[in-house]
């Protein structure tokens, strides 16, 4: 009788650490898009310049009051990898997208439920030039043996005379250019 209770908790404590492998359960497909790009240029965009996020934080409408006056400026920059400058010395970038209404020399900002009013983006590059939407960039830089980062900075610039605080974003594309 001893062997048989030492036998049925043996089993017992064998049943609790069994794994089954059975699956049951399913879930509904999925799927996983890649996004990736074949390039015939001298360099690569890095990843994190390609989708990047500029926060240019807030700035007070006071500041923007008188048209044509611009805020303070943010930095952001773009950097290429893998660059063989046996193939191209040089590189720019041309920013796409809205022009301002009122003001075609910045982009159009606002979006949203409640957009700011009389605020355009202005881009400059690296020596202090306005790069005006959809145009050809002003200048080149000397690209490095594997990495160049080109250095930019953004300011939001009053378009008219009724600037109204609000949302102040505004998507832009680039694609850089060489020679």
């Amino acid at each position: 009788m001893k062997n048989t209770g030492t036998c049925l908790l043996l089993l017992l404590l064998q049943s609790c650490f069994m794994v089954t492998t059975d699956v049951h359960a399913s879930s509904p497909a999925s799927n996983i898009q890649f996004f990736g790009q074949l390039v015939n240029a001298p360099c690569v965009v890095e990843m994190r310049s390609s989708n990047q996020v500029v926060v240019m934080g807030q700035v007070t409408d006071d500041e923007l009051q008188v048209p044509g006056s611009w805020g303070d400026p943010t930095a952001f920059q773009i950097r290429l990898e893998d660059c063989d400058t046996s193939i191209r010395q040089t590189a720019s970038v041309a920013f796409t997208g809205s022009p301002d209404n009122s003001d075609p020399q910045v982009f159009k900002t606002g979006y949203g439920r409640t957009p700011a009013k009389d605020v355009g983006l202005g881009i400059f590059d690296g020596k202090g030039n306005l790069l005006v939407p959809n145009s050809t960039p002003l200048s080149f830089e000397a690209l490095n043996e594997g990495e160049t980062v080109l250095r930019y900075t953004a300011k939001y610039r009053s378009t008219g005379q009724d600037v109204t605080p609000g949302d102040a974003s505004v998507l832009v594309n680039f694609y850089v250019l060489y020679q």
